[in-house]
C-alpha cells in the first residue's frame, strides 16, 4: 500500500503539470515562425496561409479551453484527496474520471488537429512564400540573413507534449486499477482478523 500512496501523490502532480503543459502548447503554438507566417503573407498574397492562419487560431482557442479544463480536472485530485487518501470513495472515482476523460479529449483533439495543420503547412508553395520572407526579414532585421518560415519544429513539440496526456490516462487508470485492488485484499485482511500492510 505504502508504494501505491507514494505513485497516487506524484501522478497527481504529474498530471497537474501535464494540464499546465497543455496549456502553454494552446498560448505558444503561434509564434516564432509560424507566427512570422501570418504577419508577412495575407489573402492577398497567399490564400492557403490565410486558410492555415484561422484554422491555427481556431485550433489554439478550442484548445486553451480544453487546456484550462483539464487543468481544472487534475486540481480535483486534490481538492478530493486522491492524491493521499487510503481508502477512494466515490468522489475520488469521480475525480480520477474526470481528470482521464479530460485528458483523453486534449490528447486526441490535439493530434488530430496539430496532424491537420501540419498537413496544411507542409502544402503551402513555399517556393513563392521564401522570397516574401527573405525580403521582410532583410527589411525588418538589417542583417542580410533570411528567417527560415517552413520549420515544423513546433509541430514536432506538440506532438510530443500531446502524447503526455495518453500517458497520464493510461497511468490514471492503471493507478485505480491498483487502488482497488489494495482495497479489496487489505478489507479482506481485515475480515480475517490480520492487521497488516497490503505490498
Amino acid at each position: 500500500m505504502k508504494v501505491q500512496m507514494r505513485f497516487q501523490k506524484i501522478l497527481a502532480l504529474v498530471s497537474l503539470i501535464i494540464g499546465a503543459l497543455t496549456i502553454l502548447l494552446a498560448i505558444t503554438f503561434m509564434s516564432g515562425d509560424l507566427a512570422g507566417i501570418m504577419y508577412y503573407v495575407n489573402e492577398e498574397i497567399d490564400e492557403g496561409v490565410t486558410a492555415f492562419g484561422y484554422l491555427a487560431q481556431s485550433f489554439c482557442n478550442t484548445m486553451l479551453t480544453i487546456g484550462i479544463i483539464y487543468l481544472l480536472c487534475t486540481v480535483t485530485l486534490f481538492i478530493t484527496d486522491t492524491n493521499k487518501r487510503r481508502n477512494y470513495y466515490i468522489t475520488n472515482y469521480i475525480s480520477t474520471g474526470l481528470a482521464a476523460v479530460s485528458a483523453l479529449v486534449a490528447s486526441v483533439f490535439g493530434l488530430i488537429m496539430v496532424s491537420i495543420l501540419l498537413g496544411k503547412f507542409s502544402g503551402l508553395n513555399w517556393e513563392e512564400l521564401t522570397p516574401i520572407f527573405e525580403m521582410m526579414s532583410d527589411t525588418e532585421t538589417g542583417t542580410g540573413a533570411p528567417m527560415v518560415y517552413n520549420n515544423p519544429t513546433m509541430f514536432i513539440i506538440s506532438y510530443v507534449l500531446l502524447i503526455l496526456p495518453l500517458l497520464d490516462v493510461a497511468a490514471l487508470i492503471l493507478n485505480l486499477v491498483w487502488k482497488i485492488k489494495l482495497m479489496k485484499g487489505e478489507k479482506a485482511l481485515l475480515e480475517q482478523g490480520f492487521v497488516k500492510e497490503v505490498a
